[in-house]
């Protein structure tokens, strides 16, 4: 607390330089899964090698079924979208911030509310299939594409609660599983 904010960056620098989880991506699957990559390289050491070889195969399989994007396709998204950041007023959703606002694909803007759902609703993996199937009656959404955003959002989960808090995610690797099987 008593020192200055340069000297508290400083520190917080030197503690974490080691790891690697920064989802700034998210606003594309493609950046979403070459980013994956690296933060699983990046932190193999952290990670027990069952739970590595799962997310290896994640990274392969969410890499290789990303759907190619044209600008026509493009939308301002917001990829923090959480349940925390919206309320009701005058009869509207609204957003309580946009600092997380950029140029991306649709898919994104709605992965990370979903991916809150997901976990506030304690979902089992079971009932994956049923949500993503009422995901199709949206107009111009990409399940595909918004599955593999929804999986790296628990793909970076994992690794941070490895990294950070030294925990193996069980859950969310359990549900990660399910998404690859979608």
């Amino acid at each position: 607390m008593n020192d200055t904010p340069d000297k508290t960056i400083e520190k917080l620098n030197n503690e974490i330089e080691d790891f690697f989880f920064d989802p700034s991506c998210r606003f594309s699957g493609k950046l979403c899964w070459q980013t994956a990559a690296e933060m699983l390289n990046y932190n193999r050491s952290s990670i027990p090698s069952c739970i590595f070889m799962v997310l290896i195969d994640c990274v392969k399989h969410f890499s290789s079924t990303d759907e190619e994007n044209t600008l026509e396709r493009l939308c301002a998204v917001n990829t923090d979208l959480t349940f925390d950041h919206v309320y009701f007023f005058d009869g509207q959703i609204c957003m309580i911030d946009h600092e997380k606002t950029a140029v991306g694909e649709p898919e994104a803007g709605v992965a990370r509310l979903i991916h809150d759902f997901i976990i506030q609703q304690k979902l089992e993996k079971s009932m994956l299939p049923e949500l993503f199937l009422a995901m199709n009656e949206i107009d111009g959404l990409r399940v595909r594409n918004l599955i593999s955003f929804v999986a790296f959002g628990f793909f970076h989960d994992i690794i941070e609660k490895n990294v950070i808090y030294c925990t193996n995610d069980t859950e969310n690797l359990k549900i990660l599983q399910e998404l690859m099987r979608l």
